[in-house]
């Protein structure tokens, strides 16, 4: 197996547990989403709704340790040591997801028409 198929196939698995939900079992609506915030406590939740409850930071070390686990997985099935892998991939998610977050906040990604709904008089509309 090499690099590309490996692509294929954790895509495929990812696509295939994120198919469920039209089986009416969302097996991946715990994954973090980030909208845009004024208050970094509201910038984290989950994707589906029905799973909110939790701090947003939860939702994200969730993400994170699956997508972790997955990649890992892959990363050995390639012969790579996973103790050289682990780390530095951890510390490139993020602060990967560090600057999305960052890139929500309402005065970098706030939409002329959603200024008004976030109370902000102007932003960069920059998008997230």
């Amino acid at each position: 197996m090499n690099e590309d198929w490996l692509s294929v196939w954790l895509g495929l698995l990812i696509f295939l547990l994120a198919l469920s939900a039209a089986a009416g079992t969302d097996l991946l609506g715990w994954a973090v989403s980030t909208s845009v915030w004024t208050d970094v406590s509201t910038a984290l939740g989950p994707v589906t709704k029905s799973w909110a409850g939790s701090p947003g930071w939860t939702y994200l070390a969730g993400t994170l340790a699956f997508v972790t686990l997955l990649v890992t997985a892959g990363v050995r099935l390639l012969g790579v040591r996973p103790a050289r892998f682990v780390l530095p991939f951890l510390a490139v998610v993020s602060l990967s997801y560090l600057a999305w977050i960052a890139g929500s906040w309402a005065w970098v990604a706030a939409t002329p028409d959603k200024r008004k709904a976030l109370g902000v008089a102007w932003s960069l509309n920059l998008t997230a």
